[in-house]
């Protein structure tokens, strides 16, 4: 058997006979120091062949990255427009365009056979901020906003060279995600119109002819990715307004809360599965993204960037074939895209591009804290933090990448010790901690703005160790209630969103 360690090879491989054995690590393993820098390794962990390399990839430094993706140049579409609807269950050979906003909203359709664009069908109503669903011959668009009619409820399905009147959304909205097939679609999140704008986080599901009341979403959000079906669906980033990197999964029943986006980001386009998902390019607090991020079914990696930074795309396809359009180039009122890039990723034959440059591992000043504290708790991303209690405090601060702002307070102030956390920014959990004699074994939780009261702990502590999602969550160890005071306990507890 060949084992493939710190070799360079020049020409072709040839093996026979046998194959190659590739490093097998966790995903959890660090550049440097591991052997493993600048290698093809084989993730135990998300089954997945990987690239380490020390340097940078994109915009990132000395992660682990999906290396078998790369883009191509499609032809460019016959109208540059953005905010349209497509047929996310297309594909690469097979998909369409339609409305969007040039920047009058506009009615006309687009297929695209893998070779060119031509006209199709147009819609009997021009619009843009729709959410879309279905293939070229059938298609399904609905919802969005009308210049002078404002938002809508209609819904239309293509057959491939005209469009018809569908059954009407039961919500009012825009900027919704949609996903599925023309006689089994959902729409998910969005806002509604008129002022103030509210964030939406209710589900309808469409039978071919209806919609109905489905799940609603944790964090209702608009201008958010999604893919997958109606009973295996999939949303991703959007805003609230705030710009988020949450992950939900639909079972066709009810909606949970997964595993995060590595990069917060929002008008980001969706593509592929729920357990094999594309999220591509849109904008983060940094400007526009030319990033796509892959979805394992348990974890996001980062996969290979567009040409150019872009938004508001019309997508479709499926993770290992995808296909992007149109949009807006530049952050955040760039330039019009008639733009088509496919992308494409393979096991075998793939070839794959990153920037190297020399890593440095070092801390970088950022914005301080509004309260100063110690022991306090903390959760989230790099650009979705939160931290909030410490020791005589109750204030609640977010960090979005760049500055921190002020949120609720929590419910309980704690002397000493803070209680322990876990979650995400928008949907925190902190349990225990330590008012004076006794421990506590107070739960409260947090949906991105204010704290509430959940049922008590099993076994009051403090600093104890916490880690999992607000509805999946773990608690264990830390000092208890025993005596003599402060014994450290071992017992653990699961929360499941409602209790101990």
């Amino acid at each position: 058997m060949a084992k493939l360690l710190q070799t360079s090879i020049t020409g072709s491989l040839t093996v026979s006979g046998s194959h190659i054995e590739l490093p097998e690590v966790s995903g959890s393993q660090v550049v440097g120091g591991d052997g493993l820098a600048g290698q093809v390794f084989f993730d135990a962990s998300d089954f997945k062949l990987k690239l380490k390399q020390v340097g940078v990839y994109g915009s990132f430094q000395n992660g682990t990255y999906s290396q078998f993706g790369a883009w191509s140049s499609g032809p460019d579409m016959i109208t540059a427009r953005l905010l349209g609807g497509s047929a996310a269950k297309g594909t690469q050979n097979s998909f369409y365009a339609a409305g969007g906003y040039t920047p009058a909203d506009v009615s006309c359709t687009e297929e695209y056979n893998g070779v060119s664009w031509s006209a199709g069908g147009a819609l009997s109503t021009a619009r843009y901020s729709a959410g879309s669903a279905g293939t070229q011959n059938a298609g399904l668009l609905f919802a969005g906003y009308r210049a002078g009619a404002a938002t809508n409820v209609i819904t239309e399905e293509y057959n491939g060279s005209s469009w018809s009147s569908g059954g009407n959304l039961n919500n009012t909205r825009r900027m919704t995600a949609g996903a599925g097939y023309q006689n089994a679609a959902i729409a998910a999140g969005g806002n509604n119109p008129g002022l103030p704008v509210t964030t939406l986080s209710c589900t309808e599901e469409y039978n071919g002819s209806t919609w109905s009341t489905g799940g609603a979403l944790n964090t209702g959000t608009r201008h958010h990715g999604a893919s997958g079906t109606q009973n295996t669906g999939l949303v991703f980033g959007g805003s609230t307004p705030a710009i988020i990197s949450c992950t939900e999964a639909y079972d066709g029943t009810s909606w949970s809360k997964v595993n995060s986006l590595i990069t917060a980001v929002r008008v980001n386009a969706g593509a592929g599965s729920q357990d094999a998902a594309l999220s591509v390019g849109g904008l983060t607090p940094a400007g526009a993204s030319s990033s796509a991020q892959e979805w394992s079914g348990l974890t996001w990696s980062l996969g290979c960037n567009m040409s150019v930074g872009r938004h508001y795309l019309f997508s479709g396809g499926t993770q290992n074939a995808g296909i992007v359009t149109g949009g807006c180039a530049g952050a955040p009122a760039g330039t019009l895209s008639a733009t088509t890039e496919l992308y494409t990723r393979s096991l075998i034959g793939q070839d794959f591009t990153h920037v190297v440059t020399p890593a440095s591992c070092a801390w970088s000043a950022a914005s301080p804290l509004i309260t100063a504290r110690r022991e306090a708790s903390s959760v989230g991303s790099t650009s979705a933090g939160l931290t909030f209690s410490g020791a005589g405090f109750t204030c609640t601060e977010e960090y979005n990448g760049t500055s921190w702002t002020s949120s609720g307070a929590v419910i309980t102030p704690r002397v000493g010790e803070a209680p322990s956390g876990l979650g995400v920014q928008n949907a925190a959990l902190g349990f225990g901690g330590y008012a004076g004699s006794p421990h506590l074994n107070n739960t409260e939780l947090y949906n991105g703005s204010t704290w509430s009261a959940g049922n008590t702990l099993i076994v009051a502590r403090s600093s104890g160790m916490g880690f999992g999602l607000q509805d999946a969550g773990v608690a264990a160890g830390g000092y208890g209630p025993s005596s003599p005071a402060n014994t450290r306990i071992t017992c653990t507890e699961e929360f499941n969103g409602t209790s101990w």
